[in-house]
């Protein structure tokens, strides 16, 4: 999903600059991506089954509801010390996404994500805060000056204030930094909340891209999505699991308001 991002984070010296993506809206990313296969869809439909959906890349959650309701999303997680999985060259870097966004799989007119990506490179780990907005921040933007490393815990928000203006909001609570960012988007649905975990080497089912680094265990708190009766958890969400050539890559446990993804 990353592809371009993270070869400039991993590879080129962290350096924070706004980029093109590859395919307009990522289409060889999470946002036109089929659940069932490797071609691009214009998305998914929510289900009402407790069975996760085993995908290639994705882990995590999506809630659904209907239009107009859902006005902003958030959480909180800690981050992990990043390890090269057994067996694999300790010799190249390896990386995962954390991020949470609205209207990013289903809406036509409008979408944003924001996360941190956490790369191992040589032993040593980086991460970095980025948005990303559709259709009209045609860029991945990086946040030059958001600092955080391993164990810090991190609060991550998107608040829509209309249809087409969200606020991107970081805090490092462990340091007590926080940058935030008007974001201009497409025409949001404002019907769809996302907390995700990204696996970068089976980008677009193509198997390019960064590795998946060995994460641990990751504990996604204070899962909430704003609507204008007030906070709503993961009830009815669907949930993600990700399994590549039929090997389980993650598990995943939901509460209403956590969400708790293990490397396997």
């Amino acid at each position: 999903m990353y592809f371009a991002i993270s070869l400039v984070l991993a590879l080129a010296a962290m350096t924070a600059v706004s980029m093109p993506p590859p395919k307009g809206r990522r289409e060889d990313g999470i946002a036109r991506r089929s659940f069932t296969g490797r071609s691009f869809s214009r998305g998914f439909k929510a289900r009402d089954d407790p069975q996760p959906v085993l995908n290639p890349f994705t882990s995590g959650a999506v809630l659904n509801a209907t239009a107009g309701t859902i006005t902003g999303v958030t959480e909180s997680f800690v981050i992990p010390n990043l390890s090269v999985p057994e067996g694999q060259d300790p010799t190249v870097a390896y990386t995962i996404v954390i991020e949470l966004g609205m209207d990013w799989y289903n809406c036509p007119t409008g979408g944003i994500l924001a996360g941190i990506q956490s790369v191992i490179d040589n032993g040593t780990v980086t991460n970095s805060a980025f948005f990303q907005a559709f259709p009209e921040s045609a860029s991945i933007v990086v946040f030059p000056d958001f600092s955080a490393s391993v164990g810090d815990s991190i609060t991550t928000s998107v608040t829509a204030t209309n249809a087409t203006s969200t606020t991107v909001i970081f805090v490092n609570q462990s340091t007590n930094q926080t940058v935030s960012q008007v974001v201009t988007t497409g025409t949001l649905c404002l019907q769809e909340a996302d907390w995700l975990l990204e696996d970068l080497q089976t980008d677009g089912g193509a198997g390019s891209g960064i590795p998946f680094a060995d994460f641990g265990v990751i504990n996604i708190t204070g899962v909430s999505a704003q609507t204008p009766s007030g906070p709503v958890g993961l009830a009815g969400a669907t949930i993600f699991e990700m399994e590549l050539n039929n090997t389980a890559l993650t598990s995943v446990l939901v509460s209403n308001s956590t969400i708790d993804i293990t490397y396997l």
